[in-house]
């Protein structure tokens, strides 16, 4: 799409400071530079890049040693702004919407959710603290249309024997959609759920809640509240949900 067709706006023009150098003066001027917004935009998972670098950590008391050297994981999620287009009905389901709970997942888990870790089989997962909320653009061309969709949510009881199963109540902008009690096992299950004519409730984007019960764990050394395992969701089209 050209520039001239989306909205744009000056980005910076300030200048950077006066630079002596070793002969006479330096300036550095930023020309002014345009950033441009298509009308409707949305963010697209690019990938998810992790770097490990050499920290130093040692105790104040003494000089370092080769033992203070550990490593340290920075991870970082990379997105595309991409613009939407018109070529779709007002109604129709644009692109099938996938957010997992690791890499790509920063714009959607508004709420609710700790931090993500990987599981044994190193599948990315992260527990909800029992009102979790993710919101995602609302996925037709026209937010004013209602949408038929098929949400297939990967999701996880995660309870010991010792404490009853968890019950968990999904709910999409505003409307109930799904209560039940999940299994105690902390490896995924797909739940897949028929979603018709939801319509706009607040905002130009879909609001899905996950409100479940609690468990105590810090009998294992956790003291934070613990609701579901959350591995992802995604968004399909409706016939999806026939499926077996």
């Amino acid at each position: 799409m050209a520039c001239r067709k989306w909205s744009c706006r000056p980005l910076s023009t300030r200048p950077y400071p006066i630079n002596k150098v070793q002969r006479g003066w330096r300036c550095s001027i930023i020309t002014p530079l345009q950033i441009c917004w298509p009308e409707r935009w949305r963010f697209v998972d690019a990938r998810g890049y992790k770097i490990e670098v050499p920290v130093l950590s040692q105790p104040k008391t003494r000089l370092p040693c080769a033992q203070d050297l550990v490593t340290q994981t920075l991870l970082l999620d990379i997105y595309q702004i991409k613009p939407v287009t018109d070529s779709l009905g007002a109604g129709t389901l644009q692109v099938p919407v996938s957010i997992s709970a690791g890499f790509g997942s920063y714009p959607y888990l508004r709420k609710g959710f700790h931090k993500w870790y990987l599981n044994p089989e190193g599948v990315a997962t992260r527990w909800t603290d029992g009102e979790a909320v993710v919101m995602v653009p609302w996925p037709t061309v026209d937010p004013r249309s209602p949408v038929d969709f098929c949400m297939a949510l990967d999701v996880a009881g995660g309870r010991p024997l010792e404490e009853p199963p968890v019950n968990l109540v999904v709910t999409i902008e505003g409307v109930e959609v799904f209560e039940d009690q999940l299994d105690r096992s902390f490896a995924p299950e797909t739940l897949r759920i028929p979603v018709k004519a939801i319509r706009n409730d607040r905002s130009p984007q879909l609001e899905i809640q996950l409100n479940s019960t609690t468990w105590d764990a810090s009998k294992v050394g956790d003291d934070r509240a613990l609701g579901v395992l959350f591995y992802g969701v995604q968004l399909l089209s409706l016939n999806e949900c026939s499926i077996d």
